[in-house]
């Protein structure tokens, strides 16, 4: 080993001690491989030397007691929020616990068993608890989709893991701008953008188990089908498979957490933001799977749709966005005999609104009716557009 200043240092040479942050956590493993952008970190950090290995010698064991205490506190941490969006889920009724069973589980426990993983996410955390408790959110999805897509739990484990680490880039990205309430110059924007590349060149790095797949999923959770977004625009068949899941977590989990600029968006609402505002941003086919087995319009839920104001009697899953309803008036809150529509088999019938809060009272009251009590009786079905009362159309 030896001893070498920073500004001498070149790319393919390997560090032989960690470098640890101000609580111990390793930004750089001994063993890692420099490359010029690592280097440069370590120049911008203000690092003058490094012990580098020639060739033949091991990278020195690192004394780790007081990085065990730190991956302790992450694991535990990140086990208490998975169990809050697991219960979030499933209490909701938002997602099929079938879903959230099994394999899945399992591989959450494994990877936050794994001192390489909860080192990663130590970094995370530390640099900013947001983004941590998205990546756990993001994890969760991606693997919620992964089971819709049967994968077996070989494909699920990096899918689940590159939902861990898709944003490690961003611990590269001052928490100032990560969390800044108003709109981001062009300069900082810039800086956010260069996340999936950074993060994925770290997981590459890392050189451990599926590190190319986590190092494409991280550059590519960005990347839109249509060929827009960023790092650069790619054709829809080069987008790793894994990554186009992620891509739909992650835009749903941001959608449906409050951050200091934004509320949470309901399902209902990140389902038409995603669906219609976002043409050709995501696979359709793995977006459309997603929805389908969200439960976007609870059973109870009150509608708008074209055929009228509608209460929501089931939400079958695998067919959520297009549920079974009972209409019991018109669009200009005229009364008349309830009946059924499922609208999985009507396609011409749309959902204009979810109706919540002070329109929900409103039309309540307007109709001296509380919808509710038409959920305990069945009603006649119709079954195409020509049987609407009044010849009404969609």
């Amino acid at each position: 080993m030896r001893t070498v200043a920073t500004d001498d240092l070149q790319a393919g040479m390997m560090i032989a001690e960690d470098f640890r942050n101000l609580h111990g956590v390793a930004y750089l493993k001994a063993g890692t491989i420099l490359t010029d952008r690592s280097i440069r970190q370590l120049q911008t950090m203000g690092v003058t030397q490094a012990t580098i290995c020639d060739g033949g010698e091991n990278p020195t064991t690192p004394d780790t007691s007081g990085l065990q205490e730190h991956l302790t506190k992450t694991q535990r941490f990140a086990h208490a929020i998975v169990k809050e969006k697991l219960d979030a889920f499933c209490l909701d009724g938002l997602m099929n616990p079938v879903f959230l069973r099994g394999s899945l589980p399992r591989i959450i426990r494994k990877i936050l068993d794994t001192e390489d993983d909860l080192i990663a996410l130590t970094q995370i955390l530390e640099h900013d608890e947001y983004t941590f408790r998205h990546s756990v959110g993001v994890a969760i999805i991606s693997g919620f989709i992964g089971r819709l897509c049967h994968y077996s739990p070989k494909k699920l484990f990096p899918l689940v893991r590159g939902g861990f680490l898709h944003d490690i880039g961003k611990i590269d990205v001052p928490v100032e701008i990560l969390n800044k309430p108003a709109k981001l110059s062009n300069e900082e924007f810039e800086i956010v953008q260069r996340h999936p590349v950074t993060g994925g060149e770290r997981l590459l790095a890392a050189r451990g188990e599926n590190a190319r797949t986590l190092s494409l999923m991280a550059v590519q959770h960005h990347q839109h089908i249509d060929g827009t977004g960023y790092p650069a625009s790619q054709a829809s068949e080069a987008i790793n498979r894994l990554a186009r899941v992620v891509a739909i977590a992650d835009v749903y989990d941001a959608l449906t957490s409050a951050r200091s600029y934004k509320v949470a968006y309901k399902p209902h609402i990140a389902y038409r933001i995603m669906k219609k505002l976002s043409r050709g941003q995501f696979d359709e086919r793995l977006l459309d799977l997603f929805f389908n087995n969200l439960v976007i319009f609870p059973v109870g839920s009150v509608l708008e749709t074209s055929a009228g104001f509608a209460i929501v009697k089931a939400a079958p899953f695998g067919a959520t966005v297009r549920p079974r309803i009972c209409v019991f008036a018109d669009d200009r809150y005229h009364m008349h005999d309830p009946f059924e529509i499922d609208l999985s088999k009507v396609p011409g019938v749309s959902v204009s609104s979810l109706l919540e809060d002070i329109s929900l009272i409103s039309l309540t009251s307007r109709l001296r009716l509380n919808p509710a009590e038409l959920l305990e009786n069945d009603y006649p079905e119709i079954s195409s557009l020509d049987d609407l009362p009044n010849g009404k159309s969609a």
